[in-house]
């Protein structure tokens, strides 16, 4: 499931609709299912929390040091081109302005690069045991078939493989 997990986001930061990517298999069937129950449910939306937070913690973090750093080299550039005195106070608000910016940024791109934005996502969180769980990718032509690939190339957990369906223009992503 991590893997599908990973290759659902990574087909979505290349630009695919969320609507043209599904789960299947036998494991995507039973986390469907657990999906129905309001224990599993809860258990689901508890990881997930556990899932986001972690990494917006770490784009705050990172954002936050980020930023600082610009802060620290803008205030010294505008000390340095206006000739003004340079003031401890100065130096700390450039500091603290372009790190809380850079904070909200970084939690910003770290939650939209590692969350899904469809409820087939979420399924991935369950902890379901089975076979194998396959990502079906929906595409229109080749061009748009080439991404698909390009895009798991790209980020591809050594478990997936493509497989191209019998149906034109539909790829298989097996995870195993």
């Amino acid at each position: 499931m991590e893997d599908a997990r990973r290759g659902f986001v990574a087909l979505q930061n290349h630009g695919l609709d969320p609507a043209d990517i599904r789960l299947g298999g036998p494991r995507a069937e039973i986390a469907e299912e657990h999906a129905t129950h309001a224990r599993t449910r809860d258990r689901i939306d508890h990881r997930l929390a556990g899932h986001v937070a972690r990494r917006v913690a770490v784009g705050a973090i990172g954002g936050a040091l980020a930023g600082a750093a610009i802060g620290i080299a803008a205030a010294v550039a505008v000390i340095g081109i206006t000739g003004l005195e340079a003031t401890g106070a100065a130096f700390a608000t450039f500091v603290v302005v372009l790190g809380t910016l850079g904070s909200i940024l970084g939690v910003f791109l770290t939650f939209e690069r590692s969350v899904g934005v469809d409820d087939t996502w979420q399924l991935t969180l369950d902890d379901a045991h089975g076979d194998d769980v396959l990502l079906a990718v929906r595409v229109r032509n080749s061009e748009e078939s080439g991404r698909v690939i390009a895009a798991l190339d790209h980020d591809r957990p050594e478990s997936i493989q493509i497989r191209r369906a019998t149906p034109v223009g539909v790829h298989i992503v097996d995870a195993h």
